[in-house]
């Protein structure tokens, strides 16, 4: 009787012990997943930010060189900034007959104002253009002026 109560306590000993390596190697596996976890969050936001990075670098490299062009030819004012809502680079220019913000990777006209009246419809007051329908026309300064700065503030 001595002999089976000796080893049943033998056999607890081992459960125990088993129970115990279990729950170790158990706390090193969630321990290391967090780690592994958060590694990858580190990436996937490293390429992110690199992305980013890259990108309004690239729309500083062709704002400067759209600039230096223009320049030359007329004395617009201009500004470029890149948006990281569109993913893409705006360019800003005022002629003195008109204003547009431009995406300068795809020469799309985003948003336009007209301040010379000949370019303005005058039964319907809208900017009149080769691309109309492409943008968004303004007829009000105010109106562009709140877009543009919504566009280069995202």
């Amino acid at each position: 009787m001595k002999e089976v109560i000796q080893n049943i306590w033998f056999h607890k000993e081992k459960i125990l012990l088993i129970a115990a390596i279990l729950a170790i190697v158990s706390f090193f596996i969630s321990d290391i997943r967090g780690v592994l976890n958060d590694y990858l969050e580190f990436q996937v936001e490293k390429k992110e930010s690199d992305f980013l990075f890259s990108m309004k670098q690239k729309c500083r490299e062709e704002g400067k060189k759209i600039i230096e062009q223009q320049k030359e030819e007329n004395s617009c004012s201009y500004e470029y900034t890149y948006n990281s809502k569109l993913h893409t680079c705006l360019l800003y220019y005022n002629c003195g007959l008109g204003e547009r913000v431009e995406d300068i990777f795809t020469n799309e006209v985003l948003i336009s104002v007209s301040h010379s009246s000949p370019l303005i419809n005058e039964a319907s007051g809208v900017f009149i253009s080769v691309e109309e329908g492409l943008f968004e026309a303004f007829t009000e300064l105010e109106e562009f002026d709140k877009k543009k700065q919504k566009l280069f503030n995202q």
